[in-house]
């Protein structure tokens, strides 16, 4: 895999009437090279999770938006349904600020890709992309230790720590976001 630098000196323009992709790979835009799609993310303050450090749900959105990419006919916005996607991090750390290369390759099933800060560390994350197969079953009951109904809780449920500049829960962020409660 290319460092991030190599990918961004030969990859030219975003996709401007892309917002999704536009907030994932800036100006950097996607390299397509038959089935590969290679491009450059760079981890910006927009991008924040926790405190100076990417939401990990931004490389993995990256990775199934190149993989979507990937297909010839696309019969809903992202590819067939079902569609399973199992993803793997822990390997190099990212911080804002870093520029990551992202590459997501076509395989018999689907796709798999890698995202790395340095070609030489194991990659920040990895990802197996399945397209189609059977689609999943519905839940036969509750599992056990939930309530039949979620009201049996009310009251006694205390809110999921937040972080005011996070993606996805913040309510302090300068820039959009999800704004999300759990």
């Amino acid at each position: 895999m290319a460092q991030a630098s190599q990918i961004r000196e030969t990859v030219t323009g975003g996709e401007a009437d892309d917002f999704v992709r536009t907030f994932l790979f800036g100006s950097a835009g996607i390299r397509r090279d038959g089935r590969t799609r290679r491009s450059v993310i760079v981890m910006d303050d927009k991008k924040q999770g926790w405190v100076g450090i990417p939401h990990g749900g931004i490389a993995m959105g990256a990775v199934a938006d190149l993989a979507g990419d990937l297909m010839e006919k696309r019969p809903g916005p992202f590819g067939p349904y079902p569609y399973a996607i199992d993803y793997r991090m822990g390997g190099a750390s990212a911080r804002l600020g870093d520029a990551l290369a992202i590459e997501v390759t076509a395989t018999e099933s689907g796709a798999r890709g890698s995202i790395v800060k340095d070609p030489g560390s194991p990659p920040y994350l990895s990802a197996a992309v399945r397209f189609g197969g059977d689609a999943p079953a519905a839940a036969q009951g509750v599992p056990a230790g939930l309530p039949a109904r979620i009201d049996a809780w009310a009251g006694r449920l205390l809110d999921l720590p937040s972080y005011r500049d996070c993606f996805v829960c913040g309510i302090a962020r300068r820039q959009p976001g999800l704004g999300r409660r759990f």
